[in-house]
């Protein structure tokens, strides 16, 4: 240990919000880059989900996007009765109603009640679509496919975490300065 110098993080953590520091690293160097990170992660992550489902849904809407086959793939193996192409579209009219929501995030809720069972769904493939997803049906060893797919884990966590920046009725209603008053909207 380095003791107790002047200036010198010890490396402990007193409570949830306080930074953590490699011990012997000098009081506040990373602390300002922890602090930017937590007062704007979750917008920065917000915005990039936003992104990235616009951009996917215009593909989908310019009929230019590589999972259009995976997506028809998915429709004709669960309801083949319904027509692809305008299934695809529609998709891709949501995704850009989500991506605009969060980049908007004028209405949190309904962006993240398109959200969730849209990402959701989306792991159908892995169980109607083995073999589209699985190398010789061992699913520890992932097709191309079937990392577009699995990535969407992360989506789904980042959704899950703007999740947390939405205020619930009460504290949308608390005096700012309330311990458990809305800090984001």
């Amino acid at each position: 240990m380095h003791g107790n110098k002047p200036g010198v993080n010890s490396g402990l953590i007193s409570d949830s919000r306080t930074a953590v520091a490699t011990i012997g690293e000098p009081a506040g160097r990373g602390d300002r880059a922890v602090a930017l990170a937590r007062r704007y992660g979750l917008h920065v992550l917000r915005v990039a989900l936003g992104i990235v489902f616009v951009w996917f849904g215009l593909l989908k809407l310019f009929q230019v996007s590589p999972a259009s086959g995976l997506i028809g793939d998915l429709l004709t193996a669960t309801v083949p009765a319904v027509p692809v192409r305008p299934v695809v579209m529609a998709l891709g009219a949501v995704e850009v109603v989500i991506g605009l929501g969060f980049l908007s995030w004028i209405a949190p809720r309904m962006t993240l009640l398109l959200f969730l069972p849209q990402m959701t769904a989306t792991f159908g493939t892995l169980v109607f679509l083995p073999g589209s997803v699985y190398q010789r049906g061992d699913p520890l060893l992932l097709s191309l496919s079937g990392e577009f797919v699995v990535k969407n884990l992360v989506l789904l966590a980042a959704g899950v975490a703007v999740l947390a920046m939405v205020p619930t009725r009460n504290e949308a209603t608390r005096p700012p300065g309330h311990p458990f008053a809305a800090t984001h909207r």
